[in-house]
């Protein structure tokens, strides 16, 4: 990766391209930071309103809001990553970054990648244990999804590890001086990617028959199955992601296809921490309509705008 004395950026520019450091030709720089601050100023609502909810509404903490508040703290810390790696080229073609930028681009993805692991599982299972509480009533349900959550726990856990000795040493990761042994990192990313396809689907069929089959108006089983289905979004970002890491395979060019690569994970993280704080948005409308109503509900674990819910038998 070290600077050639027939160009100044850290791969050799393209045939016909005259490489620009300080004014560099394309860039997709602006998309990536626009992205970090959307994903943030979205979600950071979402999330500090379904603090309220469950501190002043509900006065009950639930699982589920502790993963997602996991899932908020690790989500910000990768959007402040992703505009730090912005600062060292990421968004613009490598042969338009100086080698030293380009090696502290690649620690800050470094640091960024271990953290999506613990980032897309906290998000994940807030939304599982959500879907698990809501049918609570079904234990096979519930069941089947602490099962699913303890085989996701070991799934991200094996990622991560190799993800964190991804190179030994692991400087030899950002730094092309130090002699290492490193793993295939796109690999990496097809193999935890896959995770959050297979994640994402069940998470946006598993809620269809099965608040269908609950005994309520029709209404109100469509609220429940929309708040899980805009988690549809989410596998098509995903599915994208995986078409991005594909053409990253063999790409020399790091700092212009991973600007997409973490931007498609922060829509994916952003869009997965939303949908779970949606009840919680839900109930702080009720509240408003029902003083004292929604609370209750909440304090005895049921499912949003419902009684004790039964199911039919067929």
């Amino acid at each position: 990766m070290a600077s050639n004395v027939s160009y100044p950026g850290a791969i050799p520019p393209p045939p016909g391209v005259i490489p620009d450091l300080k004014h560099p030709h394309a860039s997709r720089q602006q998309l990536a930071v626009g992205i970090a601050i959307t994903c943030i100023g979205l979600a950071t609502p979402f999330f500090f309103t379904r603090v309220y909810v469950r501190l002043r509404i509900a006065r009950a903490i639930l699982p589920e809001d502790v993963s997602s508040a996991l899932a908020w703290v690790f989500l910000t810390a990768i959007c402040i990553c992703m505009i730090i790696m912005v600062h060292y080229g990421m968004g613009l073609h490598a042969w338009d970054v100086s080698a030293e930028s380009l090696s502290h681009h690649l620690q800050w993805l470094y640091i960024a990648s271990t953290i999506y692991c613990p980032a897309a599982f906290f998000t994940k299972v807030s939304l599982l244990l959500l879907i698990a509480r809501v049918f609570t009533v079904r234990r096979g349900v519930s069941t089947a999804i602490y099962i699913f959550i303890g085989t996701l726990f070991v799934a991200y856990t094996a990622i991560e590890v190799l993800k964190i000795i991804i190179c030994i040493p692991i400087q030899a990761f950002w730094e092309p001086s130090v002699h290492g042994k490193c793993s295939n990192q796109p690999t990496l990313f097809v193999a935890d990617t896959s995770i959050a396809i297979l994640t994402d689907i069940v998470i946006l069929l598993s809620p269809i028959p099965l608040a269908w089959s609950m005994r309520l108006p029709l209404k109100k089983k469509t609220k429940i199955v929309s708040i899980m289905g805009i988690g549809g979004v989410a596998v098509g970002i995903t599915i994208w992601r995986v078409v991005l890491v594909v053409a990253y395979l063999h790409a020399k060019d790091t700092t212009w296809w991973i600007a997409l690569l973490v931007s498609t994970a922060v829509i994916e993280l952003t869009i997965g921490l939303i949908c779970s704080c949606i009840p919680t948005v839900n109930i702080l409308i009720q509240e408003r309509k029902y003083p004292g109503h929604t609370a209750a509900q909440v304090v005895h674990n049921q499912p949003l705008e419902t009684s004790e819910p039964t199911f039919d038998k067929n």
